[in-house]
């Protein structure tokens, strides 16, 4: 059983079929267990997911000036900058981000999802960036999608709106706490490593 989410206006041809989607919210799982963990708290499921993927034409449409305006963002604290010229480049991480962006709508978390997102998380302990600074990033990251999604629909009722926000705070917090729990467990790593090392 399905059901639209919302009306498309009458003058936006970019995306015809009409939206369905199913009424059943099975919970996503995944091969590791703190992540099920994880996943089951803020209740994301494959519903979320399929709303995702329906979204996803206008992220893409609109990515450039998604990922340009996260970066404008970013200039107001200058350690950042410090932080990105040291270790890259804008116009580097301007591609990478946009790749991050748009995987986050095909509606899959899956052991290689997992792992990209520890190489990310491993990539931001070691070169200090704090969570304090990305969990700000990805709360206007997601301003922006909102606001690059909101004008392709005339939302049929106000529960459409909900699940679509909804579904990506889900995604939001699950990347963020994902991320943050990595950046814990390394930083507990190296400084029992420090502390050996100083021992000897």
């Amino acid at each position: 059983m399905s059901f639209p989410l919302w009306i498309k206006k009458e003058n936006d041809s970019s995306h015809k079929a009409a939206l369905e989607l199913p009424s059943e919210r099975k919970p996503v799982r995944t091969k590791d267990a703190t992540v099920n963990t994880q996943l089951e708290m803020i209740e994301l499921t494959h519903r979320d997911l399929a709303i995702l993927t329906q979204l996803k034409p206008w992220v893409e449409e609109k990515i450039d000036w998604i990922v340009s305006r996260f970066y404008e963002t970013l200039e107001k604290e200058p350690s950042l900058f410090e932080i990105i010229h040291r270790h890259s480049s804008v116009e580097r991480l301007k591609k990478t981000l946009t790749t991050h962006v748009i995987e986050m709508f095909e509606g899959r978390i899956d052991e290689a999802f997992i792992e990209k997102r520890t190489r990310i998380a491993v990539t931001h302990l070691k070169i200090g960036l704090l969570p304090k600074w990305y969990m700000c990033a990805f709360q206007q990251l997601q301003l922006s999608i909102i606001e690059a999604i909101v004008p392709h629909w005339i939302f049929s009722f106000a529960f459409s709106y909900c699940s679509k926000t909804s579904c990506c705070s889900k995604f939001k917090i699950f990347v963020i706490v994902f991320t943050d729990s990595i950046n814990n467990e390394g930083s507990s790593r190296y400084r029992q490593e420090f502390c050996v090392m100083k021992d000897r």
